[in-house]
């Protein structure tokens, strides 16, 4: 646990560096070559959203899903 934890501070601090250095280049970039930084940085802030649902969401559909799957999976076996 501690491991994932230092793993996500990292990958956070890394994160804000990219940001600032996204936010350098549309300041000095022009026309088309801003449009599209800017639309680079909303596609990697829907992707993050998307990695953020998912693992939110992740531990809630597991914990609903497997035991129903596992309890069927028995019971078929019984009935075999």
């Amino acid at each position: 646990m501690l491991l994932l934890l230092q793993a996500t501070q990292a990958a956070d601090s890394v994160q804000v560096a990219a940001d600032e250095l996204m936010k350098e280049a549309i300041a000095n970039a022009d026309g088309l070559d801003k449009l599209s930084l800017i639309t680079q940085q909303l596609i990697d802030f829907g992707i993050r959203a998307g990695e953020r649902i998912l693992r939110s969401c992740g531990p809630c559909l597991c914990r609903r899903t497997f035991p129903h799957l596992a309890a069927q999976q028995i019971h078929q076996a019984s009935d075999g």
